[in-house]
């Protein structure tokens, strides 16, 4: 427990009085505060009982600001993705979050005095600034801070995880989709002899984009593929890695990422093509590469992107197509042409069904499908012979 006792001491023959407040801290260190008064004293000796009893009474640590926490946290995680727990992707985009976002709002705040208020505030401000979902994502980072502060008892509270109660998971923004004959003129035109193109990159490109529109694969998915995992003969494609930002192949987000999906057989013939004529022997057996053998960055699939749209004539001035729109326009077709929800959810690599009709309810369900079936069943019972009218208003 707390004790208050009466200091004196002279200081250039001049006496002075003081009160001591003496306590143990969390970490059983002996801790003592002055103050000026006896009131002042008692009042602290009140203050540090309760947090005793409570359980929320912190040591020193305590004093640190934002700023000071997150590099506290950057060390550790930079430490964990050392061991193999974390991505380094992730550090570097926390990392990232933390220095342009967090820190010059809220980084001066010291972080056991930070409230759910300032919370609510900084979340404002980025709203301001930036997508609604991308401001939610800056505070589950600082979420993740706030849990690490609390297993080092820099903090005992929980402001974060309150603000971020009070917000809305906000829908990332609804991608570009391509129409029949729009993702048809892109198909098209990727095989065409086109100026300024290099044989071997337009045949690579023209790969891709069949496979992402063909069988729904992610961008990074095709540049992790290994040819064990392609087997021509069977018209299969093995999903079982990703090449991330950082070329590091990494396993996919969930179990449900691992899948295999069958290919059409113009694919299969343009992959035979690419295997006789311009695959590259490399340590990772990957199916594309550079000349050179190396790892394919994916911002060079991207430059090549927008050029193809615009020779396909679906460029949208300010607002274009993303290359994902040919994995969104892969599970459009499927339910458009009647493949069953489920089977969909697992060729996409979805966690549940319920993932694929968040995505796709608008292709599963559109309003004038249901008003024509509608119409249909009510037109059939009107047609029954027996049918009589029960109830007549009177």
């Amino acid at each position: 427990m707390a004790s208050v006792s009466k200091r004196s001491w002279t200081y250039n023959g001049v006496r002075k009085d003081a009160w001591a407040v003496r306590y143990f801290d969390d970490t059983g260190a002996r801790r003592s505060k002055q103050c000026d008064t006896k009131k002042e004293a008692d009042a602290f000796k009140r203050k540090i009982e309760r947090e005793v009893e409570d359980g929320t009474l912190v040591g020193p640590s305590a004093s640190l600001t934002v700023e000071e926490v997150c590099k506290r946290y950057i060390t550790d995680a930079e430490r964990r993705e050392s061991r193999g727990e974390i991505s380094l992707l992730h550090v570097i985009k926390v990392g990232r979050f933390i220095r342009l976002h967090i820190v010059p709002t809220i980084g001066r705040v010291v972080f056991k005095d930070l409230r759910a208020a300032d919370v609510d505030k900084l979340h404002h401000h980025l709203s301001t600034k930036m997508q609604p979902h991308c401001a939610r994502q800056v505070l589950g980072f600082l979420a993740t801070v706030e849990k690490f502060a609390n297993r080092h008892r820099y903090c005992l509270t929980n402001p974060v995880r309150a603000a971020l109660s009070g917000v809305r998971a906000a829908p990332q923004p609804r991608i570009r989709e391509f129409t029949l004959d729009e993702a048809s003129a892109v198909l098209r035109t990727v095989l065409e002899k086109r100026e300024n193109r290099k044989i071997r990159h337009a045949a690579m490109f023209a790969c891709l984009v069949h496979m992402s529109a063909c069988c729904g694969l992610r961008i990074g998915e095709m540049l992790a593929l290994p040819w064990g995992n392609v087997d021509l003969d069977r018209a299969t494609l093995t999903v079982r890695h990703s090449l991330n930002a950082l070329l590091e192949i990494k396993g996919p987000k969930s179990r449900a990422g691992n899948r295999e999906v069958p290919m059409p057989a113009h694919l299969v013939a343009m992959l035979r093509t690419w295997h006789d004529a311009h695959a590259m022997p490399n340590e990772w057996d990957l199916v594309f590469t550079t000349t050179a053998g190396k790892k394919v960055f994916n911002r060079n699939v991207n430059r090549a992107w927008s050029d193809l749209l615009r020779d396909a004539g679906v460029l949208v001035a300010g607002d274009p197509h993303h290359f994902h729109a040919l994995r969104h326009f892969a599970g459009s077709w499927w339910l458009h042409n009647g493949l069953a929800i489920a089977d969909v959810s697992r060729l996409m690599g979805h966690a549940s069904p319920a993932i694929t009709m968040g995505i796709y309810a608008h292709v599963i369900s559109k309003p004038e499908d249901r008003h024509s079936a509608l119409t249909a069943m009510g037109a059939k019972l009107a047609a029954i012979p027996d049918a009589r009218v029960t109830q007549i208003a009177a």
